[in-house]
């Protein structure tokens, strides 16, 4: 199995390395505006008409970078994804995965693998993003799995006023959030961070 999983990543390593270098060339244009210079200390938020509408326009214009963004990450989760899915053999879901909908002995099992984020395994993580972007026009993930990871995710940042809205999958429309999580919540800014991850993920005593 460890020959096998080394030659998809040697096959696939051109594509993902491409897909990087191009998200290189949008990493600087896609910061959405923040509302955090609006808030008071108390985290209230007041803006003027002038204000709103000067946010809105700023909004409107790192969509469709955000969604040039989305697509290529969402093409790197699928690669992930597919390696997860054919050369994981985990079977445990542990007292982590299981609040996220994981049965035991279900096909998502697999994805229940590598480092945990916000208590998260990067497999659920990688599945959740995967499910999203092939599905995003129809707004929160039907799927109980994805459904769970995203939920868990938008009640992490729920206080957070620089990203509580990026979770909120229908604001201000539907929308991909596959960039979030790989390059927010994953750290995925090279091919050496997705490489070292899968890894460990899917052979953690070799990696």
């Amino acid at each position: 199995m460890h020959k096998e999983l080394e030659a998809y990543f040697v096959d696939t390593e051109p594509a993902v390395r491409h897909l990087f270098d191009a998200l290189h060339e949008y990493d600087a244009q896609t910061a959405p505006p923040s509302l955090g210079k609006y808030a008071d200390h108390r985290g209230v938020v007041t803006m003027s008409r002038e204000q709103a509408l000067g946010y809105m326009k700023e909004l409107s214009g790192s969509l469709a970078l955000d969604f040039a963004k989305a697509t290529l990450c969402g093409s790197i989760a699928q690669v992930a994804y597919v390696a997860l899915k054919q050369y994981s053999r985990n079977e445990i879901v542990d007292d982590a995965s299981a609040p996220l909908a994981v049965a035991q002995a279900s096909g998502a099992a697999k994805f229940c693998v590598g480092r945990r984020v916000h208590g998260i395994p990067l497999g659920l993580l990688v599945y959740a993003a995967r499910v999203q972007y092939n599905h995003w026009e129809e707004g929160t993930p039907t799927s109980a799995v994805p459904k769970a990871v995203l939920e868990a995710l938008y009640r992490h940042y729920a206080n957070d006023l620089s990203f509580d809205m990026a979770y909120v999958l229908d604001w201000p429309a539907p929308r991909p959030v596959a960039h979030y999580i790989l390059r927010h919540e994953l750290r995925w800014i090279s091919y050496g961070d997705y490489i070292n991850d899968m890894r460990q993920a899917l052979n953690p005593v070799a990696a």
